[in-house]
């Protein structure tokens, strides 16, 4: 084999090799580009969101179609899952671990939340549209590695207010269902 195929050969690999790894880099959060749609983001976030705690997330829309890790079917449009800085001009104290959907459709969402370590994390769920409000809920927890957990949520628009409520297991809305772990 010729050096100048050696040599391609080998920028190849290193280029494949650096690409994989750009894809754990953190990336702006889709929010700045869904300004016009309905945007959702469920994310978790350690302490301060000064870190990338170690979790993964999944979810379903009202469509049925699927979100977060280890997704490859039935996928949401407009949406990625990953490590997301949500204040560029602040990364060190905005990192978070989202799922963000653009244009996001109004109904109830289920989500999990696979626990990988034993580090405190805050679990949110933000939503914006072109309403009068915003909204954000969120749970602050210390996790167990192995544990599975599971919610759900409604998202919808009424009179130019966006509401955002978990769901308890009779589908009675709540902006509280759990009490703070940390």
């Amino acid at each position: 084999m010729s050096r100048s195929c050696l040599l391609v050969a080998f920028l190849a690999v290193c280029g494949l090799t650096g690409a994989q790894g750009a894809s754990t880099m953190p990336r702006n959060s889709l929010a700045y580009s869904c300004l016009r749609s309905p945007f959702i983001s469920f994310f978790a976030a350690g302490p301060a969101h000064r870190s990338f705690p170690a979790v993964e997330l999944t979810l379903a829309d009202p469509l049925w179609r699927s979100g977060g890790y280890g997704t490859k079917r039935n996928t949401i449009p407009h949406s990625r899952y990953g490590r997301v800085v949500e204040i560029p001009n602040a990364p060190e104290r905005s990192k978070s671990l989202a799922l963000e959907i653009c244009n996001a459709k109004q109904g109830v969402y289920e989500v999990n939340v696979t626990e990988l370590g034993s580090e405190p994390y805050l679990l949110g769920v933000r939503g914006n549209a072109k309403t009068d409000n915003g909204a954000t809920l969120s749970l602050q927890h210390i996790s167990e590695k192995g544990r599975i957990r599971h919610y759900r949520f409604i998202f919808r628009i009424e009179e130019k207010r966006l509401i955002l409520n978990w769901l308890d297991k009779d589908d009675k809305e709540l902006m509280k269902i759990e009490d703070s772990e940390w």
